[in-house]
């Protein structure tokens, strides 16, 4: 589809087939050309990468059971050593659920839902143990994307609990880390084709080795994607490509370079379904939303046809490792994240709080009729344009050491960061927005408005600005082993400091710097009951610097002031029968202070913002229990169980909300998924595999606390053939992701996928 001339974007960020077709050509080509065995070092292939106690180690993991983790303490640790609770998804589990983004994932980690893809936000904003991580995850340890394609994914790791220890600022409810696919020793290049229904197409190559009698390894991990059209209209396609390498200079030294490129378009991007609302009084009054507006058709998109959502990233990490004698390991890092998102839409998301509607109903014209203010959607030409990079400067160093029967293991860590962010927001005057449509009338859905023009009276610029944020962390930990390693004991501190300065570059007004600073102490122990049962207790903080400015109705008031976390953990670990039961139980508390809380206001003139509190506790209480069985070596199974009671304890702002649920909060989560090859004569090479994920009722809205989401269960299904094509390992599959066609709402800014059918066919070259 061809955009108006306002609306023409950079071609750095434009998509399609030629480009792809070329960029995955070029990945072949050069895959084709490392295949071959006489490429390989004169050392064995396997032996060719020495192992670093920063990057996880997976040689033990064993289908769905991952046996060590570097997210939980930042070096290579067997998880059955942490004293809390973690979930690490290995690429077996990831590659037979075949994620389309992030949370396809991470759903099945108890105690973990969905919050993103408003506006700008991205498919990677989640909430964890009811808090909202307000953050996208970590990407090797480092500030990540908001949109994540699978392409390069080779781990995720969830860590529970307010561990500001270890990464700083994060909320308490916990943190996922995306570990991306490394370069190896031995040759191999895997293609994989899916087509789907809703005229879906994906394209993926991997291909890695090393580069001719060197010690230098490759790897370039790439996807192209035309994205399923199932909602009308809508059309959006993605691409990824992440080369790296690695130079493995001496086994006690060795330098890599990760860098990915991702870009996503998308033309008459997927709104969230609107709500009915109402218009607050100067103060605030429940209720504000009532909840869904109308039962909408399943494939109904507020879009119109010159909307679009245009969103590219780029990452960078250069690591260098050593290892300085005996005891010691070493690493300086620098990590390069840049955002670009530029974003414009017709919809406002609500009836009966707008503009145009809060005056009543909507007269008839000549040739209109009248449209009742319960059933306007009102339409605001509106575009938001957001960019910004990070610079990340790390050094980092690991110990280890033996006391007689003492083991000590130490970290010491220094990190710099410098965070630029601008947006920038252009709005058409009220009097040239186009007529509301009539929820009740598909007659009203004109999605081809008058185009207007950026820069120009009737798309002028509304606001523009600029915010900088210097920080600044140290930290110091200690993991100790007693009675043979059968007592660990883990404690560590980190001082983090921020300076943020902002500039309100529309208005000129430059407002007030302000500098935060906080030490968050971490302290766990663990013990072996017996070789199969292990008991752990961790007490750990949180600290959210709020690099923001309070508002009301819209206007700054103030720096907020930080938000704070605490919590512990008591839970079980075991691993029964020779490994084949795998399992964690655990039971927290988590309490959350000077929280800030985003309420929508409106003044009389209709003029509507987000005015801030910032008062009150967050409490967050529950059970969560996971566990991977392996039955034979040809079945695997994860079963997944969280209850909890995320509420506000105290909310002096709010007192009706004292009690009641966080805003996207549930209960209760469940999840499954189970895979089987079959081994018998006539069946070898056939595999089923499938599963289950089940979400409570879940609060909407900070608004109407008594509005909630219905409960709902999705179901997938798999069947595949593995064979070979020649002599290469090759599978056939056909997939089918919510069986049952299940309508839901995974969250107040989102929208789920119905039934669809993806068949893929995938080799080794």
């Amino acid at each position: 589809m061809n955009h108006p001339a306002f609306l023409t974007r950079s071609t750095r960020h434009g998509l399609g087939l030629p480009a792809a077709a070329l960029l995955l050509a070029c990945i072949v080509c050069t895959a084709t050309a490392q295949t071959a065995p006489a490429a390989a070092p004169k050392p064995a292939a396997d032996e060719a990468i020495v192992l670093t106690p920063f990057a996880v180690s997976a040689t033990q993991d064993k289908g769905y059971r991952a046996s060590n983790s570097v997210s939980g303490s930042r070096i290579d640790t067997p998880i059955k050593d942490l004293p809390f609770a973690l979930q690490a998804f290995t690429s077996e589990f990831i590659a037979d659920i075949n994620p389309r983004e992030l949370y396809d994932v991470v759903k099945y980690s108890p105690g973990v839902t969905f919050r993103g893809e408003d506006f700008a936000g991205g498919n990677t904003r989640l909430s964890i143990r009811g808090f909202d991580t307000n953050s996208n995850p970590l990407r090797n340890g480092f500030s990540g994307p908001p949109i994540i394609d699978s392409a390069n994914i080779a781990r995720i790791e969830v860590v529970k609990g307010p561990a500001s220890f270890l990464y700083g600022q994060l909320a308490p409810g916990g943190l996922v880390n995306i570990i991306t696919k490394r370069p190896q020793a031995k040759p191999q290049t895997l293609v994989r084709q899916e087509v789907g229904s809703d005229n879906y197409l994906r394209t993926q190559l991997d291909t890695t080795g090393p580069l001719s009698n060197t010690n230098v390894f490759y790897r370039v991990a790439g996807s192209w994607q035309n994205d399923f059209e199932t909602y009308k209209p809508y059309e959006a396609k993605q691409w990824d490509v992440a080369p790296s390498a690695l130079w493995q200079i001496s086994p006690n030294a060795s330098v890599s370079i990760d860098y990915e490129h991702f870009a996503r378009n998308e033309t008459s991007p997927l709104m969230m379904i609107p709500n009915i609302g109402f218009p607050n009084p100067v103060g605030y009054a429940f209720p504000t939303y009532l909840g869904p507006a109308f039962p909408v058709p399943k494939d109904w998109n507020s879009a119109d046809h010159a909307d679009f959502r245009d969103s590219a990233f780029d990452n960078l990490v250069i690591n260098a490792e050593f290892k300085l004698g005996d005891h010691w390991n070493a690493r300086a890092v620098y990590a390069y994240l840049f955002r670009d998102i530029d974003f414009f839409t017709h919809g406002n998301f609500s009836t009966g709080n707008t503009a145009t509607t809060n005056a009543g109903d909507i007269p008839a014209t000549g040739t209109l009729p009248l449209i009742l203010r319960k059933n306007a959607m009102g339409r605001r030409p509106r575009q938001l344009k957001e960019d910004g990079y990070q610079h990340t400067y790390q050094a980092e160093a690991t110990g280890r050491y033996k006391f007689g029967e003492v083991s000590a293991r130490f970290l010491l860590g220094y990190q710099q960061d410098s965070i630029r962010s601008n947006s920038a927001t252009w709005q058409t005057p009220v009097a040239l927005w186009p007529r509301p449509w009539d929820l009740s009338n598909p007659a009203t859905w004109d999605r081809n408005a008058p185009a207007v023009t950026k820069g120009s009276a009737d798309l002028p610029l509304t606001a523009k600005t600029q915010a900088d944020i210097d920080l600044e962390a140290y930290w110091a930990g200690v993991t100790l082993g007693f009675l043979k390693d059968r007592l660990n004991l883990l404690a560590g501190a980190r001082h983090t400091s921020t300076e943020n300065k902002s500039f309100n570059k529309f208005t000129g007004v430059k407002n007030p710097d302000f500098n935060r600073e906080k030490n968050t102490p971490q302290i766990g122990v663990l013990y072996k009951v017996t070789d199969e049962i292990s008991a752990f207790a961790t007490l750990s903080e949180s600290f959210v610097p709020n690099n923001s400015l309070l508002r009301v109705v819209g206007v700054p008031t103030g720096p907020a002031e930080p938000t704070e976390g605490k919590g512990w953990d008591l839970g079980v670990k075991t691993s029964l029968f020779n490994g084949k039961v795998s399992a964690t139980l655990t039971y927290y508390e988590v309490l959350n202070t000077n929280i800030i809380q985003n309420i929508v206001m409106a003044l009389p003139s209709g003029a509507t913002g987000f005015t801030d509190f910032q008062s009150g506790e967050q409490q967050s209480k529950g059970i969560e229990f996971d566990a991977v069985f392996s039955p034979s070596d040809a079945w695997q199974i994860y079963v997944a169980y969280s209850h909890q009671n995320p509420i506000y304890k105290t909310n002096p702002a709010f007192p009706l909300l004292e009690g009641r649920l966080l805003q996207g909060a549930t209960k209760n989560l469940a999840s499954l998924w189970t895979k089987y090859r079959f081994t018998q004569e006539g069946m070898k090479g056939v595999y089923v595999a499938g599963g289950f994920t089940w979400q409570d009722k879940q609060q909407v809205r900070n608004e109407n606390p008594d509005l909630f989401y219905d409960s709902y269960a999705l179901f997938d299904l798999q069947a595949g053939y593995e064979f070979k094509w020649g002599t290469r390992p090759s599978a056939i599959e056909l997939a089918c992701k919510n069986l049952a066609d299940e309508r839901y709402l995974p969250s107040n800014n989102s929208r789920g996928q119905p039934r669809r059918f993806i068949l893929s066919f995938s080799t080794r070259l």
